[in-house]
């Protein structure tokens, strides 16, 4: 690239000596000069007048697209439906022309990058993706629903049970609390004024210079989630069964299949015959019940404080699906961890650790 830019110097330097030595020459080439500057300068300015007539264009759709998506809020009728629809399309048609114009203009660039896992090719993809819809789902009943409405309706039911507490039996209640008191691993006093200290600027700064990049901490608690979390993940190793080897500091996930390989040469070594049973979490963080989780902590020896700043940041919350350019109605969360939040996987963790407990209390009896 420095020799092409070199070389390219080097003739303009050339043509601005036989501009210099050779005028009547020049004449000619002065006149074709200012005629192709006027031509480009014309092609500029229709070029930035269509431009701006697109924009335009296109912010009068995306705020005829929002008002018919308040609208499909207040109102549920086949007419507020039918508008969002042919908002929809049209703003739609309008992408797909500005990606058409794009893809042409990108072909050197796609040939370049040969279709590669890159930056680019994964920016087009996400650009794909954003044009795809849901036209139909299953219901739990083998049912297919197609009509948008009707989607809405049984994604809100979906997730408004997922994140639904359950209601527990006396009997529920005391198993739990029999669970949880297995519990041995306590957080001392040190722990606690970890956990508990006053923040300083040299975290803060920590925090902030570890976040993405282009992202920055808001109104929105991920400041203090991040410090929490900065501080429990020095706590957690010592907390934690050596058994739980995901989302603990030191521990990779890896050491549970290198164990399970171990198990089966040993097995094959000694003529033993073993059962290897592998059990999944199904929605592991989306179940993760509230009273169970402040049980845990508290049972560890958590201070009071610091389980209520867990609690201000985990409880009350609310949420909607957003799908096809609508959003359902707000479902309240009453249980589980919020996906992406850096406190998430070591409370999960930290809920895990009655099992971890009981499977080494069965282990020492020889129950397994």
């Amino acid at each position: 690239m420095e020799y092409k830019i070199l070389m390219k110097l080097e003739v303009l330097d050339r043509a601005r000596i036989a501009w210099r030595e050779h005028p009547h020459w020049a004449k000619d080439k002065r006149k074709r000069w200012a005629l192709a500057l006027g031509r480009i300068r014309k092609l500029l300015m229709e070029v930035r007048l269509e431009e701006k007539r697109k924009e335009e264009e296109k912010g009068n759709q995306e705020d005829r697209l929002e008002a018919a998506r308040r609208r499909i809020h207040q109102d549920r009728s086949l007419e507020a439906r039918e508008e969002l629809e042919e908002a929809l399309t049209e703003l739609r048609k309008k992408e797909h022309q500005e990606a058409e114009q794009c893809s042409r203009r990108c072909k050197i660039t796609w040939i370049k990058e040969e279709e590669a896992p890159s930056k680019y090719f994964f920016a087009r993809l996400k650009a794909k993706h954003a044009h795809e819809e849901m036209t139909a789902i299953e219901t739990e009943t083998d049912t297919i629903v197609e009509e948008p409405e009707e989607i809405l309706e049984e994604l809100h039911k979906f997730y408004q049970d997922l994140y639904k507490a359950e209601e527990e039996t006396q009997e529920v209640l005391d198993k739990k609390r029999t669970v949880v008191g297995r519990i041995d691993r306590m957080m001392s006093t040190c722990d606690n004024l970890t956990l508990e200290a006053v923040l300083n600027e040299d975290l803060i700064t920590q925090i902030v210079m570890d976040m993405p990049k282009e992202k920055s901490p808001g109104i929105d608690g991920v400041m203090i989630v991040a410090i929490l979390a900065t501080r429990l993940k020095g706590i957690l190793p010592e907390l934690i069964d050596r058994q739980q080897t995901g989302f603990v500091a030191g521990r990779n996930i890896i050491d549970n299949i290198l164990t399970l390989r171990l198990g089966q040469e040993w097995a094959q070594v000694i003529g033993q015959d073993v059962i290897f049973v592998k059990l999944d979490f199904m929605k592991a963080y989306d179940r993760v019940a509230h009273g169970f989780l402040w049980d845990t902590l508290t049972t560890m020896d958590m201070g009071e404080e610091t389980v209520g700043r867990i609690k201000g940041l985990v409880e009350g919350g609310t949420s909607e699906v957003h799908i096809n350019g609508c959003f359902t109605e707000e479902i309240k969360i009453e249980r589980g961890v919020r996906q992406g939040c850096p406190l998430a996987p070591l409370l999960f963790a930290m809920t895990t650790q009655p099992l971890m407990r009981a499977l080494r209390e069965e282990e020492k009896i020889g129950n397994i």
